[in-house]
């Protein structure tokens, strides 16, 4: 009843609502009315629309009424956008309004492992606003996985290094599910032979269909990561980790198709800047 008549729906809604956050039962009908109110001074919502945030993110419900405020703040703070734009995105996305501003801080600097500009990192968010629900630890841990992938392949280095922004986005949002592909390839010497982002985002059936031995070398390589609930390697930490970590390609079959990846590294600093594999082993021999 009182779910109902805070957010002005029917019955049957409300039942679906409580089913899906059952803690709602606990509030009164002023203390949803109150929240629900907090959340139209914060963005320009209709009805319509406050039923499809709460009902996508209900749990807004059960925070204090400046929490929500302060995630959005910060939102708004750290792309430098205007109140305008951040409502549009946490519109799109409510879970950014139940992010700590905490998260949401340490997450966009767990971002400068790539040394990123700050527009780059605005730029990303916006085109991938669901980067910021990942934690500081997990973009670390992609964005250092990528980086290891770049420094042991010299078209990967090369590819990775040219990707727009938007499209380094959705890498990082795919990358558990895209890891070990990206990695056969590598190691299989196969590494044009599919694009990177086609790579990533096709169905597992698809790519194995291209890539027969693809399961088997999976498989062969990994049988440690079928006891640990297949995580990505990031987040293994024993001794599978080291071996799923990109082992550097071999020159004698990199062959040409090695040597013009390589030529083809943008000069100066990119937006991923790395060293290339040169200079860190001319570093390394210095060292």
């Amino acid at each position: 009843g009182s779910v109902g008549q805070a957010l002005g729906l029917a019955p049957h809604r409300a039942a679906a609502l409580v089913l899906a956050y059952p803690a709602m039962l606990k509030f009164s009908h002023t203390k949803l009315a109150s929240q629900v109110e907090a959340l139209r001074q914060l963005l320009p919502l209709d009805d319509n629309q406050v039923q499809e945030i709460v009902s996508e993110e209900p749990s807004l419900l059960a925070r204090s009424p400046t929490s929500p405020e302060a995630s959005f703040r910060t939102v708004q703070q750290l792309l430098s956008c205007s109140k305008a734009q951040a409502a549009n995105l946490v519109m799109r996305h409510p879970s950014l309004l139940t992010t700590s501003p905490k998260s949401l801080r340490r997450m966009f600097a767990a971002l400068s492992i790539w040394r990123f500009s700050l527009d780059d990192k605005r730029q990303l968010l916006h085109s991938h606003p669901l980067l910021f629900r990942l934690s500081p630890r997990e973009v670390h841990g992609r964005c250092r996985w990528l980086r290891s992938l770049m420094m042991s392949n010299p078209y990967f280095h090369s590819t990775l290094r040219n990707l727009p922004l938007p499209l380094v986005g959705v890498l990082l949002l795919h990358l558990p599910t895209a890891w070990s592909r990206l990695l056969y390839l590598a190691e299989s010497n196969q590494e044009g032979t599919m694009d990177i982002m086609t790579a990533t985002q096709c169905k597992a059936s698809t790519f194995e269909a291209a890539y027969p031995d693809y399961s088997k070398w999976r498989s062969f390589k990994f049988p440690v990561m079928y006891t640990v609930g297949h995580r990505p390697p990031w987040r293994v930490f024993n001794s599978g980790l080291e071996r799923c970590r990109p082992v550097p390609p071999n020159p004698a079959k990199q062959g040409r198709r090695g040597a013009v990846a390589q030529n083809l590294v943008a000069p100066g600093v990119s937006r991923l800047s790395l060293p290339t594999p040169a200079a860190a082993a001319a570093a390394a021999a210095g060292a």
